[in-house]
C-alpha cells in the first residue's frame, strides 16, 4: 500500500479515520501499532501518521528520554497555516476553509490519536457506532459526516500533491531520509490513479522507527521554502 491520496469513503461501524484533502478527496489516516505490519503505509498518516506514530515508539520514547522533532517557532512550513511548534488546539477549518480539523506535520501521536477518537465518537454517534454492525447506508454516512466534520482530521497541507508544488521532491526526500536510518522505504511511482507516494518493504523497523519517521517527514516534507 502507497502513501497517496484515495477517494475510499468511512463504511464501518469503527471507522478507519481519513483526512480529507483538496476537492473532497481523501487520504488514509495514521494507523496506530507498535510496529508497522504489511501492507503498511509509510505516513500521514502525518499516517498519519502522516506514518508517523506507534504504541511502543512513545513508550521507548519516553523511557529514552528522546524529543520529538519538531517545526521551530521562528519557521513557517512550506505551507501549513497553522501556527508553527505550538501544541495548542488547531483551527477547526484548513487553511482553504474546509471545516475540521487541521493537522501538523510535527503534531505528537498522542495529539493525533485524539483527535481520531474524537472524530470516530462523533461518528459513532451518529448512527455509525457499533450497533450498526458495519452496515451503514450512504444516507446515514453522509449525514454523520455532515455532523462530525467540524472534527474530521485534514491532512496536513504539506501531504497533499494539489496543494504542494515540491510534493515529488519532498518525497525523494523522505525516502532517502528514512532509508539511511535503516528503514526499509521505497518510492512507489505515479500512477494514473494516485501520484507518485512511497511504501516500507518490510515490516522489521528499527526501534526507534516513530522518532525517525517524524523527524524524516518534518526535515523532508516541512523545510522552509
Amino acid at each position: 500500500m502507497s502513501h497517496r491520496p484515495t477517494d475510499r469513503r468511512i463504511s464501518s461501524s469503527v471507522p478507519e479515520i481519513t483526512l480529507r484533502s483538496e476537492g473532497n478527496k481523501k487520504m488514509q489516516g495514521y494507523t496506530k501499532r507498535s510496529k508497522p505490519t504489511l501492507p503498511y503505509v509509510a505516513i500521514a498518516a502525518i499516517s498519519a501518521s502522516l506514518l508517523l506514530t506507534g504504541c511502543s515508539g512513545q513508550e521507548r520514547q519516553a523511557e529514552k528520554g528522546k524529543d520529538v522533532a519538531s517545526l521551530p517557532p521562528s519557521t513557517s512550513s512550506r505551507n501549513s497555516s497553522a501556527e508553527p511548534g505550538t501544541e495548542k488546539s488547531t483551527p477547526a477549518e484548513s487553511s482553504d476553509g474546509t471545516p475540521g480539523v487541521q493537522l501538523r506535520l510535527d503534531d505528537t501521536s498522542e495529539k493525533r490519536l485524539q483527535i481520531r477518537k474524537t472524530y470516530a465518537g462523533c461518528l459513532a454517534e451518529n448512527g455509525m457506532g457499533e450497533n450498526a454492525n458495519g452496515q451503514v447506508s450512504d444516507g446515514v454516512r453522509r449525514k454523520a459526516e455532515e455532523a462530525c466534520k467540524d472534527k474530521a482530521p485534514i491532512n496536513p497541507p504539506e501531504l497533499d500533491p494539489a496543494k504542494n508544488p515540491h510534493y515529488g521532491e519532498d518525497v525523494v526526500a523522505v525516502v532517502k531520509c528514512l532509508t539511511s536510518h535503516g528503514v526499509p522505504a521505497v518510492i512507489v511511482p505515479a500512477t494514473d490513479s494516485g501520484p507518485v507516494g512511497w511504501t516500507l518493504t518490510s515490516a522489521d523497523v528499527p526501534d526507534d522507527y516513530e522518532q525517525v519517521n517524524l523527524a524524516c517527514m518534518v526535515k523532508s516534507f516541512g523545510s522552509p521554502s
